[in-house]
């Protein structure tokens, strides 16, 4: 009777474990409507899809790589899991051809961590660095590779600690990738035909970074570019956009500059938070051109090396010189008022702008001045004497104002200008 009884609760305790399973499996086999996408489940561990819309329901693992054909369009939502390229590295997870567009998306916010390593990709599940959701990781040729007129959008999700043997994370040769979210961090090329340990842009192909960040990827060597490796084509960055922390062998290397590209700014322009590293192509004289319309944005770029300085030119572009040119420090001396009988309120500032030549000689000085309603004032004083490097020069600044108040006074020493610092900064 016992035994009856426990064969009973055994078949009843099974069933129930059968149906719960079942339950969990039909719940995991919904589809999930994100971003206004609808995505069907996706549930091997060991292929990915081609075309379509679906989500992960686990983690895969894959070793072949994916084509996208002429025309197809694939919607890869992460939905909070990994992806893992194994066995040869001679390959790509996916191929994009003419035509064919792979959207990457992502709707977790789970933390993981992960440690930068140099002369290798980062080490994932472990470490002080963090990032959030679904990530991409493995040893491959790259992630993607983008021929012809191929398209990815990556609107979230994360590229890490992957190891490139022909290329980098994601190739752009000829194709378009716009980044929009998510992140390539702590990836590693080991190629020795270009660079670019994140994202390389050649043969005319297209890289719109809008978002997102590129931190932490490392190139072998003399394979240049650690976050990306820019050779021909297009790159242009907008919105809150970061790309530091990135290196070729030991040395701080972000956007790497090559046949003379230059950075674009897209038409929506670059936030407070946009912090990018620059670097001249290797053997290349400077001053050298790095960016187009870079006007209003200086702020978001900084030089990789400690030796060069940006400064912005008389169009608007972000130049790269060999050293500091020069600083300038300004002051008031004094309030001047030239108002006659038939004259009211006219009174002027008279300022001084002390300027101090780095390694090269000023040749042409310019000081404008700006009120705090933005406005320039009296006109620009010219200095075209020239004084030696490791010399300095004060000029006398008169500025007509009434009611306005001085609120910076920007040199351009050479063409390029340098914001000059109050004398009590």
């Amino acid at each position: 009777m016992k035994k009856r009884i426990l064969s009973v609760l055994t078949a009843t305790a099974l069933a129930a474990a059968s149906f719960s399973a079942l339950a969990i499996n039909a719940a995991a086999e919904e589809d999930i409507v994100y971003e206004g996408i609808t995505f069907a489940p996706w549930t091997s561990t060991t292929s990915l899809p081609t075309s379509g819309s679906y989500y992960l329901t686990g983690d895969v693992s894959v070793s072949a790589v994916n084509n996208l054909m002429q025309g197809q369009k694939l919607d890869l939502l992460l939905n909070g899991h990994s992806i893992t390229k194994t066995g040869s590295n001679s390959s790509s997870v996916y191929n994009l051809g003419n035509g064919s567009v792979f959207s990457l998306y992502d709707n977790s916010s789970e933390i993981h961590y992960y440690t930068p390593n140099d002369g290798a990709a980062a080490t994932v599940g472990s470490g002080d660095s963090v990032f959030y959701g679904g990530y991409i990781t493995g040893a491959a040729a790259c992630f993607i590779q983008l021929i012809n007129r191929g398209t990815f959008n990556m609107y979230g999700g994360n590229i890490v600690g992957m190891t490139s043997k022909s290329g980098s994370s994601v190739s752009v040769n000829g194709g378009t990738f716009n980044m929009y979210d998510g992140a390539i961090l702590g990836c590693y090329s080991s190629y020795s035909g270009s660079g670019g340990g994140g994202v390389s842009v050649m043969s005319g192909g297209t890289f719109n970074m809008c978002g997102g960040a590129i931190k932490d990827n490392r190139t072998k060597g003399f394979n240049f570019g650690g976050g990306v490796f820019f050779s021909s084509g297009t790159f242009n960055v907008s919105g809150d956009v970061v790309i530091r922390d990135n290196k070729r062998g030991g040395t701080i290397e972000n956007v790497y500059f090559k046949n003379g590209s230059k950075l674009g700014i897209g038409e929506d322009g670059l936030s407070a938070n946009a912090d990018i590293g620059l670097s001249p192509e290797f053997g290349v004289a400077l001053p050298l051109v790095l960016v187009d319309g870079a006007a209003g944005y200086e702020d978001a770029f900084v030089s990789d090396y400690a030796t060069a300085s940006l400064a912005l030119n008389q169009d608007g572009q972000l130049v790269m010189t060999a050293e500091k040119l020069a600083t300038a420090v300004y002051e008031k001396e004094s309030d001047e008022d030239f108002t006659s009988e038939t004259e009211t309120d006219n009174i002027a500032s008279l300022w001084t702008v002390t300027v101090t030549t780095g390694s090269e000689s000023i040749t042409d000085l310019r000081v404008k001045v700006k009120d705090t309603e933005g406005k320039f004032h009296g006109s620009e004083d010219v200095y075209d004497r020239p004084v030696i490097s490791g010399g300095s020069v004060v000029v006398a600044v008169v500025v007509n104002h009434a009611a306005a108040d001085v609120a910076g006074i920007t040199t351009a020493v050479n063409g390029l200008d340098i914001t000059a610092t109050t004398a009590s900064e």
